[in-house]
């Protein structure tokens, strides 16, 4: 198998919204690798290569017969676990003719994958977004996005508090959130970006989901979870009260590389508060959907430029502390994957040496 020394692969990554799997055959591309997915007869998914090891054809252009799945080229049929069990024309089949299949969990309303060796599969490594699918919270699912650029170029931004006041103006920022600090800490596995806004007016989304009308203390609490996944911890309270008091909103975030160029975002937007208001969530559903698309669209662009012109060195400021660190964090992850021969868990071997994996709270 071909690796890609951009990608770490013995961790878990975001393929799909468990609504997007069903019985009929849905495919997606994940760190370069064509996957076909599909729901058993047990509402169990598999995932296996879409690649029928016969003759390279895609397996999707077949179709499914019970829990099994045949290739539309030449009929070879092949279990969930990859192994052929059908071909035309000869009885016994050949051990070698099997399509790889690859470890699937879902959780958090989401479908994992495990693209790296699967003998070392550790559900205990998918990250604890508990949020997305707890009764005293509330979930907005938010849309797929599909973002053509490297998905490090995502992390930086949601890392970066301080773009919202320029790139969000009608929905997510003021001009006093870029003058606030950042407060950046870090280990070997998470980087938490903190700003506290105090005594300001509301953000525009904050004024109408708060109703408030005077000013307030805001908090972006921003921790990156690798390999490619970021939560916020955001929220406002009426000025000299405390963040309990307030209204908080929990936004996940798990970017899937695609290819080193494009990305699969997937999203939600958590709150504890107002949870039975479809008012609310649509709002907050509108207007983080026009956030997302302003992102996109300004991401676009830097992609565009990072192609023209591929030696384009990065300069930093201050603001860029929590979003270099985390480059530099899953670069030594991947580096260490590549010098173990892709043999170990980098991220279970740091979990082991005492480092934090998931939140900071």
């Amino acid at each position: 198998m071909n690796r890609n020394n951009n990608f770490l692969y013995n961790c878990w990554y975001v393929a799909a919204w468990s609504h997007e799997i069903t019985n009929k055959i849905f495919t997606r591309t994940i760190l370069g690798e064509p996957i076909v997915f599909y729901r058993k007869s047990n509402n169990e998914i598999a995932a296996l290569l879409d690649q029928c090891p016969h003759r390279a054809a895609p397996l999707s252009t077949g179709k499914i017969y019970g829990d099994d799945i045949q290739c539309g080229y030449h009929g070879f049929k092949f279990n969930p676990q990859g192994e052929c069990i059908w071909l035309p024309g000869q009885k016994s089949i050949p051990k070698k003719i099997k399509a790889r299949n690859y470890p699937i969990i879902e959780r958090w309303k989401w479908v994992w994958i495990w693209l790296g060796d699967p003998e070392i599969a550790d559900e205990s490594l998918i990250p604890n977004f508990w949020w997305n699918d707890n009764k005293m919270w509330s979930v907005v699912e938010g849309d797929y996005f599909y973002f053509k650029g490297n998905y490090q170029l995502i992390i930086d931004n949601l890392l970066d508090g301080s773009h919202v006041s320029f790139v969000h103006e009608s929905t997510l920022g003021t001009d006093d959130v870029a003058n606030f600090p950042t407060k950046t800490t870090y280990d070997d596995l998470n980087v938490r970006s903190e700003r506290w806004i105090i005594d300001k007016p509301p953000a525009p989304m904050y004024k109408k989901i708060g109703n408030f009308k005077t000013n307030v203390d805001r908090w972006q609490l921003i921790d990156f979870v690798p390999p490619s996944s970021v939560v916020l911890d955001t929220g406002s309270s009426k000025t000299g009260t405390s963040k309990d008091k307030g209204i908080n909103l929990v936004p996940v975030n798990s970017m899937t590389p695609e290819t080193i160029n494009t990305t699969h975002i997937f999203w939600a937007h958590n709150r504890n508060f107002s949870n039975q208001s479809y008012k609310i969530s649509k709002l907050i559903k509108d207007q983080m959907t026009i956030a997302w698309k302003e992102d996109l669209e300004i991401m676009k662009l830097q992609q565009n430029n990072l192609i023209s012109n591929p030696n384009f060195q990065f300069s930093t400021a201050k603001i860029d502390k929590a979003p270099e660190m985390a480059r530099k964090i899953t670069k030594k992850l991947i580096y260490d994957e590549i010098s173990n021969n892709y043999s170990t868990s980098s991220i279970k071997k740091k979990i082991k040496q005492g480092n934090l994996f998931g939140v900071n709270n």
